[in-house]
């Protein structure tokens, strides 16, 4: 129904169906109004079960749009199979500037990899399951480490710069957390 209706809507460019128990079998449906609805600019599809027939599917719509700007599938159940056909789309696609696919831990760390060096290569914003705001301060923490040098400043066999940076982190992360337990409540 939902695919019939996107086929009929020339004028929607922007469709958040995010949080609607959407299953593989559903996006399936869906991405064949994807494949074909050249309108469509930013499609949310976060929270909802989609698995690895569904991203598939999914993928190849994605690898023949020729509009769709920015795809969240933050949060289903997405494993290397369905993050891999987004490999192919990222290669053809040339509209796609934004991909999701956090918070969907069956996808393993070597994919992930894969997709955000072609991501990178593209200039695609991507974000895994291994993309979380811990992750990124610490990989920020290590540049800032190596372009700095603070990894070989010791004193008395004890990193003063260093440690004072890991008190700030330290106490970014415990900020984060907070903020997480309030919007849960």
């Amino acid at each position: 129904m939902l695919g019939h209706y996107l086929n009929h809507r020339k004028h929607i460019h922007c469709l958040d169906l995010h949080g609607n128990l959407i299953t593989s079998k559903g996006c399936m449906v869906l991405s064949k109004a994807v494949e074909i609805h050249h309108h469509l600019k930013v499609l949310n599809l976060s929270y909802n079960r989609i698995g690895d027939e569904g991203m598939i599917s999914l993928g190849n719509a994605v690898e023949n749009n020729t509009h769709l700007c920015y795809l969240n599938l933050q949060g289903n159940e997405c494993e290397s199979v369905g993050a891999l056909s987004f490999a192919r789309a990222l290669e053809k696609n040339t509209t796609l500037k934004y991909l999701n696919l956090s918070e969907n831990p069956k996808i393993p760390a070597h994919t992930c990899d894969v997709l955000h060096d072609l991501a990178r290569e593209k200039g695609v914003t991507f974000h895994g399951p291994k993309h979380t705001l811990h992750d990124g301060l610490n990989r920020i923490k290590g540049a800032i480490k190596h372009v700095f040098g603070l990894d070989k400043h010791k004193h008395d066999g004890k990193n003063i710069e260093l440690d004072s940076f890991d008190h700030a982190l330290d106490a970014a992360k415990e900020f984060t957390a907070e903020i997480h337990e309030q919007n849960e409540k």
